[in-house]
């Protein structure tokens, strides 16, 4: 599904914008509007994507965010991008702003501890999100919530759907690469476990008749983690075939 995200004309006149190179300025546009980003500017972003995406070379990539984080107008950490100023560019209403609490309650611990040594990150404290990030459950009065808290704080320690690990697995690189490298563990052809993997993904991704769904979202259920061993085993010729697992774990 499609998201809209603020960029507003004076984005051109920015001083800093304007003192970037043409390249750069390209990346730090996308940086702010592809299809991964959130309403709280946090999100995961691997860097091949951005090259996928873009079609910059990975050298100019890595040289153009390490300059924006000496420049203060981004992190990147350990997969996940945090924009210093994007909630103050984009015209929020409540819904949105507990919507961005929302996204920054699952932010995994390690990526929100580390968060705490960016001097910047109060510019995004009029949302209190150093609340939801930095105080431990432990710590919280459930009690004292509203029953739309409660839920957000409890829903941190739910194990994930297999829709919400499908959704994410179309999106995270990495964890194609884990099913790539486990298959490559058991014997099987790099090339062709990458050449399966992508069919996979463009079959079961293919949309209905309406557009609405992709075919995996019609199935019943669907662990993504079983469907592609299930793939994997039905392919002729396969190596090792009866010593694949129901599942790859990622």
């Amino acid at each position: 599904m499609s998201k809209k995200r603020y960029v507003d004309t004076k984005f051109w006149d920015d001083a800093y914008i304007t003192s970037l190179e043409p390249m750069e300025r390209y990346l730090f546009l996308y940086l702010i509007t592809n299809p991964l980003t959130k309403l709280s500017g946090i999100y995961e972003l691997q860097l091949r994507r951005i090259v996928f995406d873009t079609g910059l070379d990975m050298a100019v990539v890595k040289a153009g965010v390490e300059k924006f984080q000496v420049d203060a107008k981004l992190a990147y950490i350990d997969g996940w991008m945090v924009l210093r100023n994007f909630t103050k560019h984009q015209n929020l209403n409540q819904n949105m702003k507990k919507g961005i609490v929302a996204e920054v309650a699952k932010i995994p611990k390690k990526i929100a501890e580390k968060l705490k040594g960016l001097e910047w990150f109060g510019s995004l404290s009029h949302l209190d999100l150093d609340s939801i990030l930095f105080n431990s459950d432990s710590n919280l009065d459930l009690d004292s919530t509203s029953p739309a808290q409660k839920a957000l704080l409890q829903s941190k320690t739910q194990e994930p759907t297999p829709s919400e690990i499908m959704e994410k697995f179309l999106k995270d690189l990495h964890m194609q690469d884990q099913i790539v490298e486990y298959f490559v563990s058991k014997g099987f052809a790099e090339s062709m476990v990458k050449s399966e993997l992508q069919k996979f993904i463009l079959y079961w991704t293919e949309p209905t008749k309406n557009g609405k769904k992709q075919r995996w979202q019609t199935q019943d259920t669907f662990e993504v983690k079983r469907r592609f061993v299930t793939w994997m085993g039905n392919i002729r010729g396969t190596p090792n075939r009866d010593s694949l697992p129901k599942a790859v774990r990622l």
